[in-house]
């Protein structure tokens, strides 16, 4: 594993950047044990002589972990190379600069609307001027929810116009802290101290439950960045994020005037918690995965004096810098520039033994240490197993397109729509022959291990702006373990495939599929996504699926389930059908929904709620250029309220079906109403075609 270390050494006028250093001044110690260096580069000569520092007159504060890493990617593995040991002990330098990586995150929760503005704006005009190709860059914009506008891709790939969109949708979303000046005037519009303390106290409950939750999105984001090699530079754009969040409803002078500070012996002062252990947890999962964060208060000038602790937390554990108290933000991205450019790549070994701890991480410079100040990360994890494959997993769902361990799909089916949006089938299909499987309780048997999981997200077309990856979408996880026995191979239509499916009800809208799948044994994760669109329909008679058995899958549906009589049978698959056989033994299946008012339309003919008295259904099937046979008529079944569905299966005659295209048609009629009519074209063949092929 390898750790980043930036040094200044002190010399005549101040500090400066200490470019000489050898490995035998390095002392590491890690967990408190001296640990032996079995690398060690020059990082300072990638980029030949730097320009003399200016010393702006800011106030950035730094001294703090680095990128180094210890991080395992999605298939436990080390997912940085280990540098080659130097076994004479001497400087290595690569001659070509490897390509920088930034993370632009926009803590928009804690984001005023002006410095937001300031924000994107000072990211704008590095995207435009000091970006330099080939060097990378990702956006997300994290808060109370979290989204990846835009995957890391080279700058040069419309980054200017992502900073754009992003700036454009989000503008108006996530407004907690626009609203703290709001806050404090109506708290110091009431009337006695007690009504005070109490609306103080409301609006402290929800700060911490705010900055909690964004913490927590921090925490888990960190986990794509296992599969990007190398540091990343995260610059970190907050304003209203405190060590200690509503502690500024108590007594903070320098936000409370009108004498409201009085509060500060008020009990409820003392009750609420700061967020230190989270922000311990943000640093260790950044520095896992070698994210250097720099942080910078938005707010400009003279402001944010009770949210410094915080920022410099996160910056100075994982080696980063943060700035505040000035309106040029484009500061951070110097620094982070500079950073770049001058450092020390130390590279040691480090055995996994699973024992979940932190380590602590100590360098120091000579004997004695002094004359050199340092910046590096400033802990080492032990993950357990349990760890690593939460972390495969959260990270599969934030950037799908990066998990793709083995192949698999996922599709949905409108099973049908009623008053209240659509009945949605998804299925997961997973091939056998890349997963790993090892010897089951049968005699020639195999086992294998799978875990399945998958959200849903609504995506509102309007918030979506151009360039904004709909496959970095980020939820919680419902999993479900899958243990499956697969019997010995025998003829051509063994299990070829584990189908996994489940029934939902959606609500009209455009939604998102987010799919994952992990082999437990093989410790590997791949996920998928697809989109589709739920309706409301006040229809009588729903569209025409067709759906078959197959024998080539494993079939596991939902647990716990029960069937319904709008539920398809977890024995019918309903994704990839192409071309069918009778001996498949296919069947049609439709919706019948009882009559329920149309608010945008007057009800005519039968009652609404009345029994489905005099209705009946007409079938036929055609088959090439004969003629339509009617079908052998069927009794109806019940539906026992007001837009109630229930889903009707007409297996496919097989004894009256040649070879070719056919045509299946449902006709309802209704005593009053217009007769109701839906078609199926579907291709049959002779035989059954062999899986996989």
């Amino acid at each position: 594993m390898t750790l980043d270390l930036v040094v200044e050494e002190h010399a005549k006028g101040g500090w400066r950047r200490a470019r000489d250093l050898t490995q035998d001044q390095v002392l590491l110690r890690v967990g408190g044990e001296k640990v032996l260096l079995d690398s060690f580069e020059n990082g300072c000569s990638l980029s030949g002589p730097l320009a003399p520092e200016t010393g702006a007159p800011i106030r950035a504060q730094g001294g703090a972990p680095d990128s180094g890493a210890h991080a395992e990617g999605p298939s436990g593995k080390e997912s940085v190379r280990d540098t080659p040991p130097n076994a004479e002990g001497k400087q290595q330098a690569s001659p070509v600069p490897p390509p920088q990586r930034y993370v632009l995150y926009f803590d928009l929760e804690h984001l005023k609307l002006g410095s937001r503005t300031r924000a994107f704006e000072a990211a704008l005009r590095w995207a435009r001027k000091a970006a330099q190709s080939p060097d990378e860059a990702m956006i997300i914009t994290g808060g109370m929810s979290l989204r990846i506008v835009r995957p890391m891709l080279p700058v040069s790939q419309r980054l200017v116009e992502d900073l754009r969109a992003a700036r454009k949708d989000f503008s108006t979303q996530d407004l907690w802290a626009e609203g703290e000046s709001g806050r404090f005037r109506e708290i110091r519009s009431r009337r006695t101290r007690e009504e005070k303390i109490a609306l103080s106290k409301s609006y402290a409950s929800i700060e911490q439950s705010v900055a909690t939750r964004v913490l927590e999105n921090f925490r888990d984001v960190m986990a794509i960045f296992d599969s990007i090699e190398g540091t990343k530079n995260l610059l970190f754009f907050s304003e209203t994020l405190r060590m200690v969040p509503g502690s500024q409803y108590f007594g903070n002078p320098s936000e409370l005037r009108a004498g409201f500070s009085s509060l500060d012996d008020a009990p409820e002062a003392g009750t609420f918690l700061d967020v230190s252990g989270t922000l311990r947890q943000v640093v260790e999962q950044a520095n896992e995965r070698n994210v250097r964060l720099y942080t910078i208060q938005a707010s400009g000038l003279g402001a944010g004096e009770d949210t410094q602790d915080t920022l410099t937390m996160l910056a100075s554990e994982t080696g980063g810098v943060s700035v505040h108290g000035t309106n040029d933000l484009a500061t951070l991205f110097d620094r982070a520039r500079e950073d770049a450019s001058c450092f020390y790549r130390i590279g040691f070994r480090m055995p996994a033994s699973h024992t979940g701890k932190v380590l602590p991480v100590t360098l120091r410079i000579g004997r004695d240490g002094t004359g050199y100040r340092l910046r590096y990360r400033r802990t080492l994890m032990d993950p357990t197993q349990e760890q690593q494959e939460k972390t495969r997993l959260q990270a599969a769902f934030l950037a799908p397109q990066a998990a793709r361990a083995f192949p698999m799909t996922v599709t949905s089916t409108r099973l049908f729509d009623h008053p209240r949006g659509s009945r949605i089938r998804v299925q997961v299909d997973i091939p056998l022959k890349d997963l790993l499987a090892l010897p089951g309780p049968r005699p020639g048997g195999q086992r294998l291990t799978l875990l399945v999981g998958g959200q849903v997200l609504p995506i509102r077309e309007e918030t979506v702006p151009q360039g904004i990856s709909r496959e970095n979408p980020w939820m919680d996880v419902d999993r479900r373990r899958l243990e499956i026995n697969l019997p010995p191979a025998a003829g051509p239509r063994r299990a070829t495939r584990v189908a996994y499916t489940g029934e939902m009800d959606a609500s009209p809208g455009h939604y998102l599929i987010v799919a994952v799948a992990e082999d437990v044994l093989a410790g590997t994760v791949s996920s998928r996504t697809i989109e589709f669109r739920a309706r409301a329909s006040f229809a009588s008679l729903g569209e025409i699926g067709l759906a078959a058995e197959d024998a080539g899958a494993i079939v596991v549906s939902e647990p716990d389930t029960p069937a319904t009589p709008a539920s398809l049978s977890p024995k019918l698959l309903t994704a990839d059908l192409g071309p069918i056989s009778p001996d498949r033994r296919p069947s049609f299946f439709y919706a019948l929904c009882l009559p329920e008012t149309n608010p945008s339309k007057p009800q005519v003919g039968s009652e609404v709620g009345k029994a489905q008295d005099g209705w009946a259904l007409r079938r036929s099937l055609a088959c090439g250029s004969g003629p339509a046979v009617p079908l052998p008529s069927r009794s109806l079944p019940e539906i026992r309220k007001p837009g109630g569905c229930t889903l009707v299966f007409d297996p496919l005659p097989s004894d009256r079906v040649p070879a070719g295209r056919c045509r299946f048609e449902v006709r309802l009629e209704i005593p009053g109403d217009p007769p109701e009519t839906r078609t199926r074209e579907f291709e049959i063949v002779s035989s059954s075609v062999p899986p996989g092929h």
